[in-house]
């Protein structure tokens, strides 16, 4: 018996390096896809950082022209780049005429019915 498992030692331990070797390099091919996968959205995200820089710029620069110009206030308020011009408020009994009685009376007495 124990010249049986002398002889399977090797073969067994050669085996379970081999699957060692196999498992080792399908992880390190899984973790090299991962990181190209990385850098690639690292690039992306530093693209996109850029452009929303140059957007705000642009944004600041168009506001300060506005100021100036204000011809394209509309355009800038379509795009939400500056706030719409406030209503004055309306006060409701000031500007409504007032309501005779007789026609208040009349209208109750019409729903009346």
């Amino acid at each position: 018996m124990s010249e049986l498992i002398k002889k399977l030692v090797v073969p067994i331990s050669v085996i379970l390096a081999l699957i060692g070797v196999v498992l080792a390099w399908s992880r390190g091919s899984v973790h090299a896809k991962l990181l190209d996968e990385a850098r690639t959205l690292s690039v992306q995200v530093n693209q996109l950082q850029s452009l929303q820089m140059v957007s705000q710029r642009v944004a600041q620069e168009l506001l300060v022209y506005s100021q100036r110009q204000p011809a394209i206030d509309p355009t800038l308020i379509a795009f939400g780049l500056k706030p719409a011009p406030q209503q004055p408020a309306q006060q409701s009994s000031a500007t409504q005429p007032a309501r005779s009685q007789n026609s208040s009376s009349s209208t109750s007495a019409a729903r009346s019915r």
